[in-house]
């Protein structure tokens, strides 16, 4: 049976801290997509979703660019904050999440039904 060691082999045996920071943060960097571009067009259609989706408390999902990576809340937005230039969205686990406008990608809209709330 031949033991493999990794990336041990390929890495020499005396490797400055210095380097070695380097290093993990080049393969960190590496790993970080890139922000998709969304035309106007793209733009005025999640507005309308998200306009829609909070006269009519549709329970939506969101698509947000962060930190290199894509991420997606589902929830009901219940503000839209133009002077901070984002949405609050109160989500499935009832948290509140506020998303900036100009990381936000995409908006699907989950469901057609209004939920009403129980007193």
């Amino acid at each position: 049976m031949l033991k493999d060691r990794g990336n041990i082999k390929w890495q020499s045996a005396m490797m400055l801290p210095e380097y070695a920071k380097l290093l993990s943060e080049a393969r960190v960097n590496y790993e970080k997509a890139e922000k998709p571009v969304i035309d106007e067009q793209t733009l005025h259609d999640i507005e309308i979703s998200i306009h829609e989706a909070m006269e009519y408390n549709l329970l939506t999902e969101y698509h947000y660019f962060q930190d290199g990576s894509t991420h997606s809340v589902q929830g009901f937005v219940y503000f839209i904050d133009y002077n901070e230039r984002h949405y609050r969205i109160n989500d499935l686990n009832q948290q509140k999440v506020m998303i900036p406008f100009d990381i936000l990608t995409a908006v699907n809209v989950l469901s057609d039904c209004i939920q009403l709330e129980e007193e």
